[in-house]
């Protein structure tokens, strides 16, 4: 499996500290390297603020876990907060963070504004349908909103397909003013995050187009369908298909970059990667085949 590399990130040997951030799930591996809370302890999320200096080849973390209190397994609450630095590896296209002996992981560095988590394998790891194990840039990140009121989230989904025209389904939770200013929607008052499922199907004639279906919060009165098709990239991406799901009524169309097999990152118009927040990243992962 391919991990891919989009254009316009810097040298990393050359860029001055930066800080990522973001809200990455609860997985095995992260919260070893994290530490300070016992592994049979219940964890939805931890939550990120990591910043990088290459030039003193050294890292720093602050790390809080999002747990459920005892009254709600499904709520999320602010468990401990954890603080790591150590020595930072520069490499091409990835960077190594080292806290001590055997406790080390790695993040690809997807563009000047995102990284993400890489698997013992070098493969970029897969989240679950609430968070992924993408960190984006501090100054570049979306700004959170504050709500005016709690939107309700839910929606109708409808069971999986299966078969051997499913060239994919995939999901996650996305900020909400980003993503509806690039589709041209108006979100609910107090929209913050956007739940998502993407099904997208081959057609007969060949791997590169068929049709798709979107469900999510944006859409929780009718699904969005269409077509979609497999185009050229653009300046801003390098040897990375770029999936495009065809306008719909008064929407734009959604551009979804495939960084690997089972990873995809949301793009606007001009085939930019969009960067989230500290709370969600525009991140896409796949549920089924």
């Amino acid at each position: 499996m391919t991990v891919v590399v989009l254009r316009g990130a810097a040298p990393p040997a050359e860029r001055a500290s930066a800080e990522f951030v973001g809200t990455m799930a609860c997985g095995d591996r992260l919260r070893a390297f994290v530490g300070g809370l016992p592994a049979a302890a219940p964890c939805h999320a931890i939550t990120w603020r990591l910043v990088l200096d290459p030039g003193a080849a050294t890292w720093s973390v602050t790390a809080r876990y999002g747990v459920p209190p005892p009254s709600n397994p499904n709520l999320m609450i602010d468990g401990p907060t954890v603080s790591l630095t150590g020595t930072l590896d520069v490499r091409t296209e990835s960077y190594r963070l080292t806290a001590g002996p055997g406790r080390a992981i790695s993040f690809a560095r997807v563009t000047d504004g995102l990284i993400h988590l890489l698997t013992e394998a070098g493969t970029l790891a897969i989240g679950n349908p609430g968070w992924s194990y993408t960190l984006n840039r501090a100054d570049l990140a979306e700004r959170p909103g504050l709500p005016a009121e709690a939107p309700d989230m839910s929606f109708a989904v409808s069971p999986r397909v299966s078969g051997a025209a499913v060239a994919g389904i995939f999901e996650g939770r996305t900020p909400c003013v980003g993503i509806a200013a690039v589709l041209n929607v108006t979100p609910a008052s107090g929209c913050l995050k956007v739940k998502w499922r993407v099904t997208l199907l081959r057609a007969a004639g060949g791997p590169d187009s068929g049709r798709y279906k979107i469900e999510s919060s944006l859409h929780r009165d009718t699904p969005r369908e269409g077509a979609w098709r497999t185009v050229r990239s653009g300046a801003a991406i390098r040897d990375a298909p770029v999936y495009r799901l065809d306008a719909a009524a008064t929407e734009a169309p959604l551009l979804l970059v495939r960084a690997d097999e089972d990873v995809l990152f949301f793009l606007d118009q001009q085939q930019r990667p969009l960067v989230g927040n500290s709370d969600f990243s525009y991140t896409l992962h796949r549920v089924a085949r």
